[in-house]
């Protein structure tokens, strides 16, 4: 195993087998030099390969999940036995309700602080009155329209300045019965 400092890294390069043995006119040095740089060379394409490889389209946009549905009329009475954890937040739940839909066409988002830092997300449907309750909180709110699907939980314009490093955005689309993830990315 040789040591070689390019650059001041320090890289240890292994020398199989497979490599010829120097001829008069090269030296060992000279061969060393001449792998390392195809190594490196061919790390260095490796690597932005893979860089560019997972380089993140666009994140979703509402008009890419347009909303299905659509609700005219008085909302149902929340269901408190369609979630688990309906009769806990009855109260928010019914005054959320009574607002009417404001998300996917027939559906009602209500949010409720949970701690510093902590909304609970939950969907009311307009027609039965049927609860669903996200599973991870949001840290710094949630977006949505009336026409789309999507939910975008963190969305980036609602990050302080001095974002933690751990928060992420969350996208979400709505299939009338849960949220299924589509993208999440850290700031």
């Amino acid at each position: 195993m040789k040591i070689i400092v390019l650059s001041g890294l320090t890289l240890a390069l292994a020398l199989g087998c497979s490599s010829p043995p120097p001829s008069t006119t090269e030296s060992s040095t000279d061969q060393v030099k001449t792998s390392s740089a195809k190594t490196l060379n061919n790390r260095t394409e490796t690597i932005a390969s893979e860089v560019s490889d997972t380089q993140q389209t666009s994140p979703p946009d509402f008009q890419d999940y347009p909303a299905t549905d659509s609700f005219s009329g008085t909302p149902a009475p929340v269901d408190l036995t369609s979630h688990p954890q309906a009769r806990r937040f009855r109260t928010v739940l019914r005054q959320g309700a009574k607002q009417g839909p404001n998300f996917a066409g027939k559906y009602t988002v209500v949010t409720w602080g949970c701690g510093t830092s902590c909304q609970v997300v939950g969907i009311i449907n307009a027609e039965t009155g049927s609860v669903y309750i996200l599973d991870r909180p949001a840290e710094a709110g949630v977006k949505f329209q009336l026409d789309s699907r999507l939910l975008v939980v963190n969305p980036p314009e609602n990050f302080p300045d001095n974002e933690p490093d751990w928060m992420e955005t969350r996208y979400y689309v709505w299939d009338g019965t849960q949220l299924t993830e589509v993208s999440a990315s850290t700031s």
